[in-house]
This record gives structure tokens, C-alpha cells and sequence, in this order.
């Protein structure tokens, strides 16, 4: 993926680089986007050999509403995703979770034998699930 250079948005590298170290920021690839929101998620390339990137996304009208010191804030809330991993786990772990509901709520255990039967399989899964959940 192929974001926005140093050359051409000085300024916004430099609040990167102040957030997130100047490690992290050169393993980032910073892309912008036309929403109002800024957004952090992770790639690893290579299988994982060579590490995880970053990909920040800024949105345009997010850098014209907001000053300096509340776009810093707004991206070490981003960082904070990258240091406690759960960038892109914590998506998952949702969309599991609402096919858990799904299935549950058209085939409930204790009335259907199909519901019963998967929430058999489920629970030695529920406690390291929760935990997950409780992390992210």
C-alpha cells in the first residue's frame, strides 16, 4: 500500500513521529482518506518474517477540524491501539461474537437440539473468549 510521503505532509509525520516514537513511525505507511475519522491497523508482510506495519489512516476533513494538540491526542489514541495489539484482533473478536448471536438467537441452546449441541462445542472456549474480551 502506498501512502503519503514525508516530503509532501512534513507536518503531519512530525505529530506522528512525536506520538509514536520515531521506530514506530518509520515502519508506518500513513494514507488519507476523505472521512472525518483516523483509523490504525496492521499488515505483516512476508508472513510475518519482517515484522508488522502500521497503516495509518487520516481523514482530510479530520486534519481541517482539528487543531494540533487535539490531532495529537486523536492519533496517540491510535498509537494506544498499535501497543496493546488490538488493532485488528478486537474486530474479529466482535464479528465473532455477533455470529454467536446470530445463531444463537434463530437456534437457542436448552430449546433446539442444533443450539444445545453448539453451545456443547463452544464452552471450553467461553473462559479464554472472555478474557479476550476483557484485554481489548
Amino acid at each position: 500500500m502506498e501512502g503519503i510521503t514525508r516530503d509532501s505532509a512534513p507536518k503531519l509525520w512530525a505529530v506522528w513521529e512525536s506520538v509514536a516514537g520515531k521506530h514506530r513511525a518509520s515502519r508506518t505507511t500513513i494514507v488519507l482518506s476523505s472521512d472525518l475519522n483516523a483509523s490504525i491497523g496492521e499488515v505483516r508482510p512476508f508472513l510475518g518474517l519482517l515484522g508488522r506495519r502500521a497503516i495509518l489512516t487520516v481523514g482530510i476533513p479530520l486534519l481541517a477540524v482539528t487543531d494540533e494538540k487535539a490531532f495529537s491526542a486523536i492519533l496517540a489514541h491510535e498509537n494506544a491501539h498499535l501497543k496493546n495489539r488490538d488493532t485488528n484482533g478486537g474486530l474479529n473478536l466482535a464479528e465473532l461474537d455477533k455470529s454467536f448471536d446470530l445463531i444463537f438467537e434463530y437456534a437457542p441452546p436448552g430449546k433446539t437440539v442444533s443450539g444445545s449441541l453448539f453451545y456443547w462445542i463452544l464452552a471450553p472456549l467461553s473462559y479464554s473468549l472472555e478474557r479476550e474480551g476483557i484485554r481489548l
